[in-house]
């Protein structure tokens, strides 16, 4: 069964057109300010499609992404014509250079769907950070926000139909993952995909941050705010902000 962003990859951005990558964008700027970070050079972690790096390029920012799906990053590339996009896994990968920052946004550290994979992934964002360097992610999936049953959103464009096929599985407490799967009909031709995230308490986030050597804290921002209704049943969107020290 494939990835779910191999299949959507090109209706990516039609898909998420809700997103407001520029708030994003002013949020991250909050935080380089706020804890005295002096940011040129950025590492965007599972950028995806490039939009919050196509935003961070206009404003000055020198963006390196990296990403496990060759399509989105075929994309991205086209987008941020001066950016560096590289195939890789946030779990395992070595640049061989330190950045001003690593941010890894719209909840793609929910990828990691344990804590031994969350613990390489958090060793990965360190060792890429230059002294004193900023790391933020995102997340809502997040134990307490978990509800087994929770209907997935789908959706439908012309010649693209995206069915979630039953509802998120039951929360597995050792490995603590969720898997949800999806129909994707497009073009006449049917398949089914499979999405994995994994679901932390934020206790065990900060404790993984700290564990490699993170200055680490959350702060939390209404998702209604940022994204607006289509997820506002979802009660809180948490960043969490480390420091190289």
């Amino acid at each position: 069964m494939k990835n779910l962003y191999q299949k959507i990859a090109k209706d990516y951005d039609s898909i998420y057109h809700w997103k407001n990558y520029g708030n994003d964008v002013m949020i991250l700027e909050r935080f380089f300010s706020k804890f005295g970070i002096k940011v040129r050079h950025i590492l965007d972690v599972a950028c995806g499609t490039g939009n919050h790096d196509l935003l961070l390029a206009r404003k000055g920012y020198n963006i390196t992404g990296i990403d496990l799906t060759t399509e989105m990053l075929s994309i991205a590339r086209n987008k941020v014509i001066n950016g560096d996009f590289q195939k890789s896994d946030m779990k395992n990968f070595a640049l061989g250079r330190r950045f001003d920052a690593v941010i890894c946004l719209f909840s793609s550290i929910s990828h990691n769907v344990d804590l031994i994979e969350l613990d390489k992934t958090l060793e990965n964002f360190y060792s890429h950070l230059k002294p004193n360097g900023i790391c933020i992610f995102d997340t809502w999936m997040l134990k307490n926000n978990f509800r087994k049953g929770l209907e997935m959103v789908d959706f439908t464009d012309e010649g693209l139909e995206i069915i979630p096929f039953g509802r998120t599985k039951g929360y597995d407490r050792v490995r603590r993952r969720s898997d949800s799967i999806y129909l994707i009909k497009k073009k006449g031709k049917s398949e089914f995909c499979i999405n994995s995230v994994g679901f932390f308490l934020s206790s065990e986030v900060l404790a993984a941050m700290r564990k490699v050597g993170f200055v680490s804290s959350q702060h939390v921002v209404p998702l209604e705010d940022i994204y607006g209704s289509k997820v506002a049943k979802i009660v809180e969107r948490k960043f969490f902000v480390g420091i190289k020290v």
